[in-house]
């Protein structure tokens, strides 16, 4: 995720277990709510003049970079992971993780990296600021989360998705709520050891696992199934068009439990702009959206 876009900023998830006491006393309290968001946390670099990039921009990478006040080497959450700040990379460069899920440096639009933010812009772009575009959640967090390495690929793959996926789940349990997962990518067979973490997930920490059932049409079969999309205790999303139809390409199977829109769908790209993509990758997070929306209204569910 592009967690500095201007469309997703205000709704980047901030751990508030691993904000250090001394930030806290020192003004950083979340206010009236007593939640510190990500503005709240940019106004506090401002006003410290914390700079870690010496870039003369302060955001929120600053708070990941190194030398980072707000780190502490402390696993104060007790979640299994050290100063997982706004999210986790368990890809890592060359494979080795590490707690700054940005896009690999100076990564182009016209490669997969953009990718993360246009599915994270569908997931909860900021609503009612007045720019870009809106999503259905309204207040949703993204815990962003980086499962491909930056390693110089422009189209890179997914290394380290089910790593991805366990953390997150840990990381909305232990936040005191509960993480919707979605994983707008897949492929290959049937993993026993992929079936067990998402029953862990599902099971143990409460999370809510969305997948994209998959671009079938793309491979010569529309009709195969799909991982994660495929194993229990996911919900796989067919993609269709935003007036209901299905468009030829989109994957279905007897796995699929929901369909979406998922043709021209409008959302965030690396940097600041905006652009219209197809794909079942659009459509698994506008229903995990929804479903961010039902559990506010319905929380016991």
């Amino acid at each position: 995720v592009d967690y500095t876009h201007p469309d997703l900023v205000g709704n980047i998830w901030i751990n508030q277990g691993e904000i250090p006491e001394w930030m806290e006393e020192a003004g950083l309290d979340g206010g009236s709510d007593g939640y510190i968001d990500a503005y709240e946390v940019i106004d506090f670099l401002i006003m410290q003049g914390i700079d870690n990039n010496f870039d003369g921009q302060i955001d929120l990478r600053d708070i990941v970079s190194s030398g980072s006040p707000f780190e502490d080497g402390i696993d104060n959450d007790s979640n299994g992971y050290v100063d997982d700040l706004i999210g986790w990379d368990p890809a890592g460069q060359w494979g080795t993780d590490d707690n700054d899920p940005f896009p690999q440096i100076d990564a182009a639009n016209g490669g997969a990296w953009p990718h993360g933010p246009h599915v994270a812009g569908i997931l909860s772009a900021t609503t009612d600021n007045g720019i870009g575009m809106a999503s259905t959640s309204f207040n949703g967090k993204i815990i962003s989360i980086k499962a491909s390495r930056d390693d110089g690929t422009t189209d890179p793959g997914i290394y380290n998705g089910y790593d991805g996926i366990l953390y997150a789940a840990k990381a909305g349990y232990y936040s005191g709520g509960f993480t919707i997962i979605n994983a707008s990518w897949g492929g290959g067979g049937y993993s026993f050891s992929e079936q067990s973490v998402i029953n862990v997930c599902h099971d143990t920490y409460g999370a809510v696992v969305v997948a994209s059932a998959g671009n079938g049409a793309n491979w010569g079969d529309e009709y195969t199934s799909n991982y994660p999309g495929s194993y229990d205790n996911v919900i796989s999303v067919c993609a269709v068009g935003c007036n209901g139809d299905w468009g030829g390409w989109a994957t279905y199977h007897p796995s699929v439990d929901l369909a979406a829109p998922g043709e021209n769908v409008f959302s965030a790209i690396i940097g600041s702009g905006y652009e219209m993509w197809d794909g079942s990758s659009m459509a698994g997070p506008n229903a995990a959206s929804c479903i961010g929306l039902l559990a506010a209204y319905y929380p016991e569910m």
